[in-house]
């Protein structure tokens, strides 16, 4: 992992991040038919987090 100064607050960033793994979640919804309970499944397991996961 790579650290990156940002003049916001941390949790401004970590919600770019997440914005971007729901996107991407809706569209492999959507490609795919999985449920989005998989969906979160495979994303804990692969990246530690899911795209349902709060920020605040």
């Amino acid at each position: 992992m790579t650290l990156i100064s940002v003049g916001d607050v941390p949790s401004f960033a970590a919600d770019r991040l997440f914005c971007g793994m729901m996107l991407e979640a809706v569209r492999i919804h959507e490609s795919t038919g999985l449920s989005p309970a998989q969906i979160d499944d495979a994303c804990k397991q692969l990246l530690g987090t899911s795209p349902s996961s709060s920020t605040t």
